[in-house]
């Protein structure tokens, strides 16, 4: 695990740890019961995705459910910024909803997650 949005590996196991105790006990939902917060997808690999690791104990505010695919292009945000906006643009405005995906070893380039129908 490498850093991320400058938070070491560290403080994300922190969290990842919290948070999995907080699903184990029954305090939080596992994700794949919930849908996607960005396309609402409610099939296939669901996550949950943090941006700020500040503070662990306070996840619930940082964290949010997102599908594999949407979880993919927000990784991918920096790397290839236009199509990544092509795609949040394709379902937020144009209302495009894309297949799930149900296991993680189905990876795709992100040209074929845009090209998909």
């Amino acid at each position: 695990m490498v850093s991320y949005k400058g938070f070491s590996k560290e403080q994300r196991l922190k969290m990842h740890e919290i948070f999995k105790a907080e699903i184990a006990a029954g305090r939080v939902p596992p994700a794949n019961t919930l849908p996607c917060s960005i396309c609402g997808q409610d099939k296939g690999i669901r996550h949950y995705h943090a941006e700020d690791y500040t503070n662990p104990e306070q996840h619930q505010k940082s964290v949010k459910v997102v599908c594999w695919r949407c979880h993919m292009m927000i990784h991918n945000r920096f790397k290839h910024p236009l199509s990544v906006a092509q795609y949040f643009l394709n379902i937020h405005f144009l209302g495009k909803r894309y297949a799930p995906v149900f296991r993680p070893d189905d990876w795709k380039t992100l040209e074929q997650h845009f090209t998909e129908d």
